[in-house]
C-alpha cells in the first residue's frame, strides 16, 4: 500500500504538522460512534469456510496481489478493492524490522496488501524472502502447511521456509506470477506452466491436500528461459478425508471453479452459506481454465466470463481453434464436466509420451424452452430471457418464483442458479417479495441493467444511463449529478441486490439507506464499489477536481468551505435553495448541494458519523493521518483549545477549524471575495481590499477563519518556541485593527496595553523611590560603618597606632564594668526591641552585665595576644554585617524589580486574554506586583536592613573606642612581636652589635617621657642577654628592669628602633641641660658619664659586647620641676649617668 504523504508540515514529514498542536491522548475522536467498516469481518481460519465466490486471492510474490485489472492498481494506491477491505493498522515501510517465528528480519517493499494480511520482501541479510504477515482476525492455514512443507523436495510448490499461526515466510520469486507474464499465445510457455502445475496438484493431492484456488495469478514464474513455475498460495487450500474429498464452501474464484461446485445434487445448506463436496479433480479442471486464460489473454478472458460460465453449465467449454496440440487436448481433457473422466497427471503424462488418450467430452444440454406469458408472448429459453419475462410481468414472476416454479425450471439446467433462487425465496427475502423478485433478476442475468438519470456535470443537460458493471455506475456519477429518483434507487435494497451479485463483499459494508445517520448513504455506497470514487463522487485522476489525495481534499475542501461560508451565507438550510440557482452555474454542476451540505455538516455540526470521515474509511487505511489530524482540528473540547487565547466564539472556530484542515492537508488556503471575485491566498492581499467589504466580509462570511490559518492556527507553523502562538495571535489582532480600529477585540486589546502602560510607569516610581532608600543605607553604611571598621582593622594589623591610648591599669577598668554592662544592656534592650520582641529592662541589664564581665576577663586574660582576638572580632563584624546590610541581595528587590522590565507576558500575552473575554475590568499582574505583597516585602527587608545598619555602626564606633582600653603587655611591641620573641629570642646566636651607653638622666617617679622607652632593646644593646633555658633575660636583669621603671616611670614594652633612640637622646639631653643650668645656680658634682659611641656595623660571632666603663658614682640630684621648654639637643661636656649608676641610685634609695 502505498505510503500516505498528503499531510505536509515544514519539514515535509508525513505526519500533520509536527509544530501544530497535536491531539492528545484524551481528545474525544469523532468517529467513535460512527459504525466501523472493517469492525465486523469475519474472523477467518483454514478450517473455516473461506471466501466469498468474488473474493480474489494474493500470491506470496506476485507484485499485484489482489487480483486482475485496476482492483490490484487500486490496492497499491492505498483504496479498498472491490474483493474486500484494507486492514485497521498500516503496513511496515522500507528498511522497518518485522518478526517472524522468533527471528527479525528486514523490509525491502511491500508487494501485496489486502484485508487477510499485507505481503513484502525481506531479508535476513543473507536471502531473501517473501513474508506474508497476517491481520488481527486472520490465521495461517496450520492444517495444511505442515503437509506441504514436506513437499518443498519437489521444487514443484513454492518453498515454505517458515510458518505460524500469522505468518509465512515464503521463497521469494521475483518474477511474478503466470497472470503477469504476457504469454498469449505463447504455447510452449503456457504447456510448460501447466505440466509444472499438474505436478505440483498430483504431489498436494498425494500428501492429502486440495488446492481449491488455482488460476494463473497463483502460479509463480521462477525463469522466464525455462518456464520453471512454481504454485502458491494456499490460503483456502483444506485438507482431504478418507473418501479422497472434502465439504467446503462454495468460496472461491467463480470463473475458475470447477462445475461440481454448483451442481444442485452436490450443494447442501447450513444457515445462509452454502456447501459442496469436491475431490482432487477440482483442481484439475481449475488448471484447464487456467491454460484456457492464458492462451487467450486476461481481457479477453474476463469479456468472455458468462459466456463461458453458461457454456460451463452447459457441459462444453469451446476451445479456441488456433490453440495447438497437445496444449489443446491437455485442455480438453482438463475441461470435462464429468469429474470422474476428467484427465489429471496420469493424462498429461501419456498424452506427452506421444499415447493417445481420447477425450470423453460430455453432450450439450438443451436450453430452457419456457412459455412464461403466452398472452404477451413471453417465452424464455436462457436465464437472461427469463429475467426479461419477470421484468415485463411482475406480478405473473412473484407467483412463479414463490410457488417454486422458477426454481425448478433451472434444477436440472442451470443448478447453480437454481441454488442462488433457492437462497432469495427461502432464506433471504421469504417476505419482500419485491426485492426478492429483483434479486431473482439479477440472479438470472449478471448482466442485468440498473438505470441511473441526472444532471452532466459539464452540459447541464439531463442524462440516463443503463450501468451493467459497478464501474459503469461509478462512472455516470463522475459525469453527471444524480437526480432525486436515482438517489433514492442507490440507497434502496434493488441496489444492494444489483451488487450483491457483481461483489458480495461490497455489500457488506453499505450503510442503510434508511438509517437517519446516513443521509449520504448514495454517496458512501458508490464510493465503496469503485475505490477510485473520490468525496466528490469523480473517478477519473485526471480530472483537474479529483481528490483522492491529502491536498486534493483540502483544495476541495477550501472550495466548498467559500461556498458556504460566501455564497451561502454560512447557513446549512439554505445551501439548496442559493446554491442552486442559475447564477451560481456552472460550478453547482461541479459540486452539488447535497455534497456541500454533508461536508458542511461535517465541520459545523455534531453528527455522529460525520460525512468526511465516513469516505475516508471507505478506502481503508490510505487517509488514516487525516482522520487523525480531522478529529484533532475540530475538537472544541481538548485541553489545549480551552487553555489557548484568542475568540472563542462558535462562528470563528468553525472556520478557523475548517481552514485548518485544508492546510494540515497539505492545500494552500484561498479566500474568494464573492462581491469583487478576487481569490488571494496572503493576508496582505486580502487587507488591500476596500475596508467597507473587508468588515462585512469578516462579520458576515469566511474572512475571520482564513486570517486565522495564516496566523496562530497555521498547522504548519513552528510553535515550539515560547509564545509563538500567541506572536501569531498577536498579528492576527493587528490584522483586525487594520479592518476596523473600533473592532470589539481590537479596542479591549488595547486598552488593556494602556492600562499595561499606566500601571508599569507608577510602579516604576515606586521602585525609583525604594532604590533611592536603599542607596542611601548602602552609603551610609559605606561611610559610618563599613569603611572605620576597615580602617580600624588596618591600624590593629599593621600597628599604625600606637596601643594603647589610656592606660588601664590607671584607670581600672574593673571599676567601669558596671557602667560597660550598662551600655551593653542599653544596646541588648534595643536590639530586641527592634526585632519585634519586648525582654523587658532587667533582662537587657543582666545580659549587658555579663556581656560586660565576658569583656574584662577577655581583656584580663588574653594576655599579651588580645589583639590577635580583637582583629578577629573587627573581621568577624565587618565581614558579618556587610554581607547583611550590602552584600546580600535582597530577594524582595529582585522580585519587585523585574517587574520594572515586563516581559510579553505583561505587555501583550495578558491584553490577549483580556480582548477576547468578557471581562469588564482588565487585571494585569502588573497592579499586583507594584501594590501588593513584593513591595511590602521589599519595605519590610529595607526596614530589617536599616536596623542591622544601626547595630552595624554602633558595633564599629564601639570599637574603635574600646581600642583605647585594650592593656598594654610587657611583651608585645606589635602585632609579630611575640612570635618572633618565642621563636628568635635573646638565645639566638646573631651577633648583636655593640652599642656605646646613652647619656641618660634619673627621672622622678611617675614622670613620663613623650616617647615609649623600649626596654628589651636597651637591655640587650647593654650586654644583657637572654637566656635560652629560662626564657628570660639573665643573672641581675629582674634588678635592672626594677630600677628602671622606678626611674622613669613608664611600662617597657615593644622594641627600639634608630628613631626611638634619637628621640630618647634628645629627651636625655634636655634633661642634663637642665641641670647644667640649675648648677650654675647652685653647684652640683658632675656625673662623669662616657660619651655614647656609635655601634660597630659587624662583629665576630665569638666575641662578646664589651660594657662600658663604669662611672664614678653621682649625688642624687634633688628633685626638680618638669622643664617647661622644649628638650635641646645633648651638649657634649654635660656629665652622663650609666644604667649602672641607675642601678646603684636606686639601691640608695632602697
Amino acid at each position: 500500500m502505498e505510503e500516505n504523504k498528503d499531510i505536509q508540515n515544514p519539514q515535509g514529514t508525513p505526519q500533520p504538522t509536527a509544530a501544530a498542536p497535536q491531539p492528545t491522548a484524551m481528545a474525544p475522536q469523532r468517529t467513535a460512534a460512527a459504525p466501523q467498516k472493517t469492525a465486523t469481518a469475519p474472523q477467518k481460519t483454514a478450517a473455516a469456510p473461506q471466501k466469498t465466490a468474488a473474493a480474489p486471492q494474493r500470491t506470496a510474490a506476485a507484485p499485484q496481489q489482489m487480483g486482475e485489472g485496476p482492483q490490484a492498481t487500486a490496492v497499491a494506491n492505498g483504496a479498498v478493492p472491490v474483493g474486500g477491505t484494507l486492514p485497521a493498522d498500516g503496513p511496515k515501510k522500507p528498511g522497518e524490522t518485522i518478526e517472524a517465528g522468533g527471528k527479525s528480519y528486514t523490509v525491502e517493499k511491500l508487494i501485496g496488501s489486502g484485508s487477510e494480511g499485507d505481503i513484502y520482501v525481506v531479508t535476513d541479510g543473507r536471502r531473501r524472502f517473501a513474508l506474508k504477515k497476517c491481520h488481527p482476525g486472520y490465521h495461517t492455514n496450520m492444517k495444511v502447511m505442515p503437509k506441504l512443507q514436506k513437499l518443498n523436495d519437489t521444487h514443484a510448490l513454492v518453498e515454505i521456509v517458515d510458518f505460524g499461526d500469522d505468518f509465512e515466510l515464503l521463497e521469494y520469486v521475483s518474477e511474478g506470477s503466470a497472470a503477469s507474464a504476457n504469454i498469449k499465445g505463447n504455447a510452449e510457455a503456457i504447456l510448460a506452466v501447466a505440466v509444472k502445475t499438474a505436478f505440483a496438484l498430483d504431489a498436494m493431492h498425494k500428501a492429502g491436500v486440495i488446492h481449491k484456488d488455482i488460476k494463473p495469478a497463483n502460479i509463480l514464474i521462477r525463469d522466464r528461459g525455462s518456464w520453471d513455475s512454481a504454485l502458491c498460495d494456499f490460503g483456502i487450500a483444506d485438507v482431504l478425508t478418507e473418501k479422497g474429498s472434502v465439504a467446503t464452501s462454495q468460496t472461491r474464484t467463480p470463473i475458475y471453479a470447477a462445475p461440481e461446485v454448483y451442481a444442485q445434487d452436490n450443494v447442501s445448506y447450513i444457515g445462509h452459506e452454502v456447501f459442496c463436496e469436491l475431490t482432487p479433480k477440482a483442481d484439475f479442471y481449475s488448471l484447464g481454465m487456467t491454460i484456457l486464460s492464458l492462451w487467450m489473454g486476461e481481457e479477453a478472458f474476463r469479456q468472455l466470463e458468462h459466456e463461458m460460465s453458461m457454456d460451463k453449465k452447459k457441459g462444453r467449454i469451446p476451445i479456441p481453434d488456433d490453440m495447438p496440440d497437445p496444449l489443446n487436448k491437455i485442455c480438453r481433457g482438463l475441461l470435462i464436466r464429468d469429474a470422474g473422466k476428467r484427465w489429471d497427471l496420469d493424462e498429461i503424462k501419456r498424452t506427452l509420451n506421444n499415447e493417445d488418450i481420447p477425450v470423453e467430452e460430455d453432450d450439450l444440454i438443451a436450453d430452457l424452452n419456457i412459455t412464461f406469458n403466452a398472452a404477451k408472448h413471453l417465452t424464455a429459453n436462457k436465464p437472461e430471457e427469463l429475467a426479461a419475462c419477470m421484468a415485463a410481468d411482475p406480478e405473473l414472476a412473484i407467483h412463479y418464483l414463490y410457488n417454486g416454479d422458477v426454481e425448478r425450471w433451472l434444477k436440472d439446467i442451470y443448478s447453480g442458479l437454481a441454488v442462488k433462487i433457492h437462497a432469495i425465496t427461502e432464506t433471504r427475502f421469504p417476505k419482500d417479495h419485491q426485492t426478492g423478485l429483483y434479486a431473482a433478476m439479477c440472479a438470472l442475468n449478471e448482466k442485468y441493467p440498473f438505470t441511473l438519470s441526472g444532471t452532466s456535470r459539464e452540459t447541464g443537460e439531463r442524462m440516463e444511463r443503463e450501468c451493467v458493471t459497478l464501474k459503469d455506475v461509478s462512472n455516470f456519477c463522475n459525469d453527471a449529478l444524480l437526480d432525486d429518483e436515482s438517489i433514492e434507487a442507490v440507497e434502496s435494497l434493488n441496489f444492494k441486490e444489483w451488487v450483491r451479485m457483481r461483489d458480495a463483499n461490497v455489500v457488506k459494508q453499505f450503510p442503510d439507506g434508511r438509517d437517519s445517520h446516513y443521509p449520504y448513504a448514495y454517496l458512501i455506497r458508490i464510493q465503496l464499489i469503485d475505490p477510485f470514487s473520490d468525496i466528490n463522487l469523480r473517478n477519473d485522476p485526471n480530472h483537474l477536481d479529483y481528490a483522492m489525495t491529502g491536498e486534493g481534499i483540502g483544495r476541495f475542501l477550501n472550495k466548498v468551505y467559500n461556498i458556504f461560508y460566501n455564497v451561502c451565507d454560512g447557513e446549512i438550510d439554505r445551501i439548496e435553495s442559493i446554491w442552486n440557482r442559475k447564477e451560481n452555474a456552472p460550478l453547482n454542476r461541479q459540486i452539488s448541494a447535497s455534497v456541500i451540505e454533508y461536508v458542511s455538516e461535517s465541520i459545523t455540526e455534531e453528527v455522529d458519523c460525520p460525512y468526511i470521515i465516513e469516505f475516508f474509511n471507505t478506502k481503508g487505511n490510505r487517509f488514516k493521518e487525516q482522520i487523525r489530524f480531522f478529529n484533532y482540528a475540530i475538537d472544541d473540547e481538548s485541553e489545549e483549545y480551552q487553555q489557548k487565547a484568542g475568540p472563542e466564539d462558535a462562528f470563528f472556530f468553525y472556520q478557523s477549524a475548517w481552514m485548518k484542515i485544508v492546510k494540515g492537508f497539505g492545500a494552500t488556503p484561498e479566500y474568494l471575495f464573492t462581491e469583487s471575485g478576487k481569490t488571494v491566498t496572503t493576508v496582505r492581499d486580502a487587507l488591500s481590499e476596500n475596508k467597507k467589504m473587508l468588515q462585512n466580509e469578516y462579520e458576515n462570511k469566511g474572512l475571520r477563519g482564513f486570517l486565522a490559518v495564516c496566523r496562530m492556527e497555521d498547522p504548519t507553523a513552528d510553535l515550539k518556541p515560547q509564545f509563538a502562538y500567541e506572536k501569531l495571535l498577536q498579528q492576527y489582532v493587528e490584522d483586525l485593527e487594520k479592518i476596523d480600529d473600533k473592532m470589539e477585540p481590537v479596542a479591549r486589546f488595547n486598552s488593556a496595553v494602556k492600562e499595561a502602560e499606566r500601571l508599569l510607569s507608577e510602579g516604576k516610581a515606586k521602585i525609583r523611590t525604594l532604590n533611592a532608600r536603599n542607596m542611601a543605607q548602602y552609603i551610609l553604611t559605606m561611610l559610618l560603618a563599613v569603611v572605620p571598621a576597615v580602617l580600624l582593622l588596618a591600624m590593629l594589623v599593621f600597628s599604625i597606632i600606637e596601643n594603647p591610648l589610656v592606660d588601664t591599669d590607671a584607670l581600672h577598668l574593673q571599676n567601669y564594668i558596671w557602667i560597660v554592662g550598662l551600655v551593653l544592656g542599653v544596646g541588648v534592650y534595643i536590639l530586641n526591641l527592634s526585632s519585634g520582641e519586648n525582654i523587658g529592662c532587667l533582662a537587657s541589664l543582666i545580659g549587658g552585665v555579663i556581656l560586660a564581665a565576658i569583656l574584662y576577663f577577655l581583656v584580663r586574660f588574653l594576655g599579651q595576644f588580645i589583639l590577635y582576638f580583637y582583629a578577629v572580632v573587627v573581621l568577624a563584624v565587618l565581614v558579618f554585617f556587610s554581607l547583611k546590610t550590602i552584600f546580600s541581595p535582597s530577594v524582595y528587590a529582585t522580585r519587585a524589580r523585574k517587574f520594572t522590565k515586563p516581559g510579553f507576558e505583561e505587555k501583550v500575552l495578558e491584553p490577549l486574554y483580556f480582548a477576547f473575554t468578557d471581562e469588564e475590568v482588565f487585571d494585569s499582574s502588573l497592579n499586583g506586583a507594584f501594590n501588593d505583597e513584593e513591595m511590602q516585602n521589599w519595605k519590610g527587608d529595607l526596614r530589617v536592613r536599616r536596623i542591622f545598619m544601626l547595630i552595624f555602626i554602633g558595633v564599629v564606633w564601639f570599637l574603635m573606642l574600646f581600642s583605647m582600653l585594650i592593656p598594654k603587655s610587657e611583651r608585645f611591641n606589635s602585632f609579630t612581636a611575640p612570635i618572633i620573641e618565642r621563636w628568635f629570642g635573646g638565645s639566638s646566636q646573631v651577633e648583636e652589635p655593640t652599642i656605646e651607653p646613652y647619656l641618660l638622666q634619673p627621672l622622678q617617679k611617675g614622670d613620663k617621657g613623650e616617647e615609649v622607652v623600649k626596654l628589651q632593646t636597651f637591655l640587650r644593646e647593654h650586654g644583657y642577654t637572654r637566656n635560652r633555658a629560662d626564657g628570660d633575660f639573665g643573672p641581675g636583669t629582674e634588678k635592672v628592669v626594677k630600677a628602671f621603671q622606678e626611674a622613669v616611670g613608664l611600662e617597657v614594652t615593644g622594641i627600639v628602633d634608630e628613631k626611638t633612640i634619637e628621640e630618647i637622646s634628645k629627651i636625655v639631653a634636655a634633661e642634663n641641660e637642665a641641670r647644667a643650668a640649675e648648677e650654675e645656680e647652685e653647684p652640683v658634682s658632675p656625673v662623669k658619664s662616657e660619651q655614647t659611641a656609635k655601634p660597630e656595623t659587624k662583629q665576630k660571632p665569638a666575641e662578646e659586647p664589651k660594657p662600658a666603663e663604669e662611672p664614678k658614682p653621682a649625688e642624687t640630684p634633688k628633685p626638680q620641676p618638669e622643664p617647661q621648654a622644649e628638650p635641646a639637643p645633648a651638649q657634649s661636656d654635660v656629665p652622663s649617668v650609666t644604667l649602672d649608676d641607675l642601678i646603684k641610685m636606686t639601691n640608695q634609695k632602697q
